[in-house]
């Protein structure tokens, strides 16, 4: 019997892994040139430096991702950011720092008022906080993609049940020290590679080929692979491109990340952990050596702006928070125009689950694992559709 995975991203890979770990043939397959998906870094030729195509970051409740990157000896590839919340106004410039302790009384009474029914959403349930405008809101537009109106309250809740409420280790940000590449998928790719597992990268799937309600053969570019009885295939596809190939699939609405990579003219140094913007374009910045990130959630709106106006706001923002005193040597926008589901009640009702026919299961971070379409989430999936999967063999 072999498993055919469709999709290299991080959950093809977590998926992947967990197959060959318990002794299955893997074979994985990947359209794009590279693994990683939305999960990837490459060398930008203006700024001289490797930048990710997002600012992913992980927590210390992460467990499944923590596993993920234990079990490829990558482990080393975090580090923590430091506990203090740091919260800066654009406008004028002004920071201030709130530590953790000072969040537990919001804490504790948010989860109790976000326990609530699937329709509700998070600015439903937060009215009044202390922290509500402060933290909760940017916390949740991080972690969701979604404004606290539209976000569900459930999906938040499984944020901060399985973060802040364990602890504050669970809660610590824990921040990339090498691009996303070198820490999330290129171990993988050996640790596979280790593992007997066949890898094609740049053959992309063209179509998934049904008889009685199981794969029958899959089509590529260069041929057609039929499945015995016993293959089983994973798609470890975005959700707009598993639809492509199941129609069956319910249409889901995504939502756009916009992020800003700026190279600093000064020495490298300053602040290395994450700030929460007020008042500004982006929502969040970090910093990693001499490449200033910024970030937008729920971007949709700002996707046909032009770059050059975007760069130029966010480096106001940036050099009013940051005392940057001269113009960046080199900057880069990057639009993911669908890079998280629109995580609200109704979407979330929506999202399918790993079994999809007799031989056929789907992984990603869309899926319904419980959680929103983060890293965690993306490994979770893929752990969920290996599980089931051998679960069906036995």
């Amino acid at each position: 019997m072999t498993v055919i995975v469709i999709g290299a991203g991080v959950a093809g890979l977590a998926c992947a892994l967990a197959l060959a770990d318990h002794e299955q043939d893997v074979e994985l397959h990947e359209a794009a040139p590279q693994a990683g998906g939305r999960c990837r870094s490459w060398r930008d030729a203006r700024q001289g430096v490797a930048l990710d195509n997002g600012s992913h970051v992980l927590v210390g409740g992460n467990r499944h991702a923590l596993a993920y990157l234990k079990r490829i000896e990558a482990r080393d590839g975090l580090r923590p950011a430091p506990f203090t919340l740091t919260l800066a106004d654009a406008a004028d410039g002004g920071r201030r720092s709130v530590p953790p302790y000072q969040l537990l009384p919001d804490l504790a009474r948010s989860l109790g008022r976000l326990r609530a029914p699937g329709r509700a959403t998070v600015a439903d349930r937060l009215v009044g906080l202390e922290h509500q405008h402060d933290v909760w809101q940017p916390l949740c537009l991080a972690a969701l993609n979604t404004p606290p109106a539209q976000a569900s309250a459930r999906l938040f809740r499984a944020v901060l049940a399985r973060s802040l409420w364990q602890g504050p280790w669970a809660g610590r940000l824990l921040l990339p020290q090498r691009p996303l590449s070198d820490v999330f998928v290129t171990p993988a790719l050996s640790t596979l590679r280790g593992l007997g597992a066949q890898i094609r990268l740049g053959h992309p799937l063209r179509q998934v080929i049904f008889r009685q309600n199981r794969v029958d053969s899959l089509r590529f570019d260069d041929y057609q692979r039929h499945l015995s009885r016993h293959d089983r295939v994973v798609l470890a596809l975005p959700w707009h491109r598993a639809t492509d190939f199941l129609p069956h699939l319910p249409t889901l609405p995504g939502r756009a990340i916009i992020n800003g990579h700026f190279l600093c003219r000064d020495a490298e140094g300053g602040d290395q952990g994450p700030i929460a913007v007020q008042n500004g374009l982006a929502h969040w910045l970090f910093r990693r050596g001499n490449v200033l990130s910024a970030t937008l959630s729920a971007a949709d709106s700002l996707l046909a702006w032009p770059s050059e106006l975007l760069a130029r706001l966010l480096w106001r923002d940036i050099a009013r928070i940051t005392g940057q005193s001269r113009p960046p040597a080199a900057w880069r926008i990057i639009k993911e125009r669908q890079a998280t589901l629109r995580h609200d009640p109704t979407t979330d009702a929506l999202r399918p689950a790993s079994r999809q026919g007799r031989n056929l299961y789907l992984a990603g971070d869309w899926t319904a694992t419980g959680l929103p379409c983060t890293l965690e989430s993306a490994i979770l999936s893929g752990k969920i559709a290996a599980k089931q999967l051998i679960d069906d063999l036995f």
